[in-house]
């Protein structure tokens, strides 16, 4: 761990215990603000994925403060997304592994996607459950 001159945890370096609720251990790095509170971080997760995560200051938002992400997952796929402040998706640039796109979203009554790629474009929606 490196904390500052004021005793305040800056950077930690640690894996989850055997007991947290994840859908997989984590083992990375963590970085935090003035207040010790996580700002962002590294990390690789035992499915084989691979994240860095950007989060908002305390308070700003949703109480989950994921607001970008980059993942590389176990079997090479890829994303980049960007998370507004009441945590939805915005925009994510994304890779199978093989090929990509840009998916676009809206959020009203329904989750509305539109999906960029070279060779075109498909919309979706789906109806949020109220």
């Amino acid at each position: 761990m490196v904390v500052d001159d004021r005793g305040v945890k800056r950077v930690v370096i640690g894996q989850d215990p055997v007991t947290q609720q994840r859908r997989t251990r984590v083992a990375g790095i963590t970085i935090h603000d003035s207040t010790g509170a996580e700002r962002g971080g590294f990390a690789t997760l035992d499915d084989g994925s691979a994240v860095i995560g950007l989060d908002a200051p305390v308070g700003v938002g949703s109480p989950m403060r994921d607001r970008a992400a980059m993942v590389v997952g176990p079997a090479g796929e890829s994303y980049v997304m960007l998370i507004d402040n009441k945590t939805r998706g915005v925009v994510r640039l994304h890779s199978d592994g093989n090929g990509g796109g840009l998916k676009l979203f809206k959020w009203d009554d329904h989750v509305r996607t539109r999906t960029l790629t070279y060779d075109g474009e498909h919309r979706d929606s789906t109806a949020l459950k109220k």
